[in-house]
């Protein structure tokens, strides 16, 4: 497959300019129900449309706010990476703005759209190489879920802090966490990512397939494409301390010199 450099990515993505907020919106971005029938029918996950049963939970992300609230065209919960590519090609065909979610913890309700949402929570395939220490991810995959898989081969990833929230964005955003004063940055660690691209067709990127794009995907990852799996660098470390501190007022000299000094050590 001929994978584009950044300058014929972002050309051929014209129709995608507001970052998977992408595509705008046409006046009326409803489809038909011969339209939806037909989507459905090639999906291997699931279609939700204004009216079923499961639509009112299933257009909310986590932090719902009346003032971003987006009421969806459709949703299409990804059976497979297949679902992500025929959605983005429903989308361009029909003219519908798409929104792209995992963990769906955006404060701006980035996971939402009043067009299509692509959503990924369902894929949760994990490969986990612990000699090359390297694990193979699907974007459905939440923080926590990764720790846990890697940890029982005594491995971590370096993610956020909160293990609620979808390794994807986390990665493809940055993203800084508990082991950031260690290992840096969670987009450090990416080594590859594969994409459903602007013609929706899957590339998988890293540094020598697109040097570009895969620098670009390291930070801010959310206006390239649907990312449906990555690829990232697993790290090793030895006993953890944690846990909280309770303290009065009144010791809070001695406390925090305390801790000052446990913490240099």
């Amino acid at each position: 497959m001929h994978l584009p450099n950044r300058r014929h990515f972002i050309k051929s993505s014209a129709a995608l300019t507001a970052g998977l907020g992408w595509l705008n919106a046409a006046d009326d971005p409803r489809f038909s129900p011969d339209k939806a029938a037909r989507l459905r029918a090639g999906l291997k996950g699931q279609l939700i449309v204004p009216g079923d049963e499961a639509y009112e939970s299933a257009k909310r992300v986590f932090y719902w706010n009346p003032r971003t609230e987006r009421h969806p065209a459709a949703i299409v919960r990804c059976g497979a990476e297949e679902d992500a590519m025929r959605a983005v090609a429903f989308a361009l065909e029909h003219g519908l703005e798409i929104a792209v979610r995992s963990g769906g913890h955006s404060h701006l309700a980035w996971g939402s759209s009043d067009g299509l949402v692509i959503d990924l929570s369902p894929l949760k395939q994990i490969t986990i190489d612990p000699k090359r220490l390297l694990v193979r991810a699907q974007a459905g995959v939440l923080g926590g879920e990764l720790a846990r898989a890697v940890g029982e081969h005594g491995l971590v990833p370096v993610l956020g802090q909160c293990p609620g929230v979808g390794a994807t964005g986390v990665i493809l955003g940055g993203g800084l966490g508990w082991l950031s004063g260690l290992f840096g940055a969670c987009c450090d660690h990416l080594v590859s990512a594969r994409l459903v691209n602007a013609d929706a067709k899957t590339i998988e990127v890293n540094g020598e397939t697109d040097p570009d794009l895969f620098w670009a995907l390291r930070g801010a990852g959310a206006n390239f494409g649907v990312t449906t799996s990555f690829e990232v660098q697993l790290q090793t470390i030895g006993p953890v301390l944690g846990g909280d501190l309770h303290f009065v007022v009144r010791d809070a000299r001695a406390v925090l010199r305390g801790f000052r000094e446990i913490m240099h050590g």
